[in-house]
């Protein structure tokens, strides 16, 4: 598996960098999720994703499924994703019933983002394909990095959720209300669609700081809300088309309506950004914990 993410991760670095010779422009982004910037190590526990936006990505992605905006402009990318979840503890060799499973799930996705500057309209979305379980290889990821940090060992990942099919759709709409010189405001909508999540929400954005993209350096803080209603959730309920798995919360245990918020930090200078970002989320389910957890993003822009 690690010798999996080289390779993609090298052929990412490698198309950025030969269209970074040509006159067209994109962006490589590498994502990572952990809830050890909140001091915990249980349910969304780690989130890897790297991302490359490049000329290439228009002629392989199905343009026909993603929504647009007319008289918008377009950037087309290219993801590879990795999301690991655990139960509140990972030093029992025991199934933990009425918690989180263990669940992995491993894709590529494919985007298209439209946006208009005149109109502050957005439009983003992802088509993404994978599978759910042990041929994620979160079991692998964890151990790695606790050995790394001479860390315990996670016990119980031989209780995931099993293997399945992720196909998965996602689209994300975002309208400025509010525009200033250094403050703006949003209302967004967001909805998915597959084998892995099932959901649609509505929420708003606040940003404040140097907004203007034209310069040199230029940033912000931002904060988000979001109601978000859920349909299906493969990494607690399991996968679609399998019948039996170890052990996954019961469809009437889930929870149906979470609160989704964020507050973070981006910064840009030249051709680099970054981004650190605190999540928070509702329970997932009766019973569970309100989780939150870091993001931090680097991005390439050539």
């Amino acid at each position: 598996m690690r010798g999996l993410f080289i390779f993609l991760f090298t052929c990412c670095v490698f198309v950025s960098y030969s269209y970074s010779q040509s006159q067209y422009k994109g962006a490589f982004r590498v994502n990572y999720d952990n809830d050890f910037f909140s001091a915990t190590d249980y349910y969304y526990t780690q989130g890897i994703r790297f991302e490359l936006c490049a000329p290439f990505a228009r002629k392989i992605s199905p343009r026909f499924l993603f929504l647009h905006l007319r008289n918008g402009k377009d950037e087309f990318g290219l993801t590879i994703n990795q999301l690991c979840y655990t139960p509140t503890s990972i030093r029992r060799d025991t199934v933990f019933t009425g918690d989180h499973p263990f669940a992995g799930a491993i894709f590529l996705g494919l985007n298209r983002h439209s946006f208009n500057d005149s109109t502050g309209e957005e439009m983003y979305s992802e088509v993404d394909a994978g599978g759910i379980g042990p041929c994620a290889h979160c079991k692998e990821t964890q151990e790695n990095i606790h050995k790394w940090l001479h860390n315990i060992q996670p016990l119980g990942w031989q209780f995931q959720v099993g293997n399945d099919i992720v196909l998965n759709y996602f689209f994300h709409y975002d309208r400025k209300v509010l525009r200033e010189r250094y403050f703006d405001a949003s209302l967004f909508a967001d909805v998915k669609a597959g084998t892995l999540f099932d959901g649609a929400g509505f929420g708003n954005k606040m940003r404040l700081g140097i907004l203007d993209a034209r310069e040199r350096f230029h940033g912000y803080v931002f904060s988000t809300a979001e109601i978000y209603a859920v349909g299906y959730n493969a990494v607690l309920e399991g996968g679609v088309f399998r019948e039996q798995n170890i052990y996954t919360i019961p469809p009437g245990r889930v929870e149906r309506l979470l609160l989704d918020a964020s507050i973070g930090l981006v910064l840009y200078y030249r051709k680099i950004s970054v981004e650190y970002t605190k999540h928070f989320i509702s329970p997932e389910f009766y019973h569970g914990l309100e989780h939150s957890w870091g993001h931090c993003l680097l991005g390439f822009y050539f």
